[in-house]
């Protein structure tokens, strides 16, 4: 049967698709696109012109070296052992682009130590007392503001030894002079240690709330980036990280599961006794 038009009753369909632009292979393949990407923002997997494509598995070896420990702004997460890194807003000059390990939290006070300000003052010269110092070259740190007429050591040893303070698993914290002249004369190779003049004070409430105007960034101690060869570039290194990392957040925050995929697989001086 035919209607005024000239086609037969059975050619709605086709008109339909004229009327509507149906009938273009490029609009089809343009409609799978729309409807993949739809499938995509809810989750699923990612259709390709009728056909399931599988996701690529996330090599985690290759993005964990990309990424530092996740970094914490919680209070509760301030403990002895964690680090400090300033963000680039924190504008006291004491503590500007540094890196600082807790060696203290309590409710009597907290302490810290910059790890990353290497001075040019080597060890023989602050300390020409100690046996065995003019054979090393190591240089003294400044650990931050409070006393730097007195010094604190960190230690990293398998073993505990005498007269310190344990703040990580193999890191461990000294205010005694003859335990560090000990250990300076005894040359023993496998013991790594730093000496800082001076150190950070603050009380519990005044860190945390340091902390929460958006002084500082926490994250998990580590004796390797303590005895980082390169001090200097320690906090340049970290804070362009965890900035990588909270853009990466802030993009892909709808896809937790993402992140989680590329995150798993990361007091006074010297005394004399």
């Amino acid at each position: 049967m035919y209607l005024a038009s000239g086609r037969k009753k059975g050619d709605n369909r086709d008109m339909r698709r004229e009327r509507f632009g149906l009938g273009s292979r490029t609009v089809r393949q343009s409609l799978w696109i729309i409807v993949a990407a739809a499938l995509f923002e809810a989750g699923s997997a990612p259709l390709w012109f009728g056909h399931v494509r599988p996701r690529p598995p996330v090599d985690k070896a290759a993005t964990q070296c990309a990424f530092v420990p996740i970094q914490f702004t919680r209070t509760s997460d301030l403990a002895k052992g964690k680090f400090l890194v300033a963000r680039r807003g924190l504008l006291d000059p004491n503590f500007a682009a540094t890196v600082v390990l807790l060696v203290q939290y309590s409710g009597e006070g907290v302490v810290g130590l910059i790890i990353n300000r290497r001075t040019k003052v080597p060890l023989s010269q602050a300390f020409p007392e100690f046996k065995g110092a003019k054979s090393i070259s190591d240089a003294i740190y400044l650990g931050g503001p409070v006393k730097r007429t007195g010094a604190l050591a960190l230690i990293r040893s398998r073993t505990k030894p005498e007269d310190a303070e344990p703040i990580l698993a193999d890191l461990y914290l000294t205010s005694s002079k003859t335990m560090l002249e000990k250990t300076i004369a005894a040359g023993n190779t496998s013991v790594s240690f730093h000496v800082y003049l001076g150190y950070g004070g603050w009380t519990a409430e005044q860190l945390q709330r340091e902390v929460q105007i958006g002084g500082w960034y926490i994250f998990p101690g580590d004796a390797a980036t303590v005895f980082d060869p390169d001090p200097d570039a320690i906090w340049t290194r970290w804070i362009q990280k965890t900035e990588g990392q909270i853009a990466l957040g802030g993009k892909y925050g709808r896809y937790p599961e993402f992140l989680a995929g590329l995150r798993s697989g990361t007091r006074g001086g010297l005394t004399e006794h």
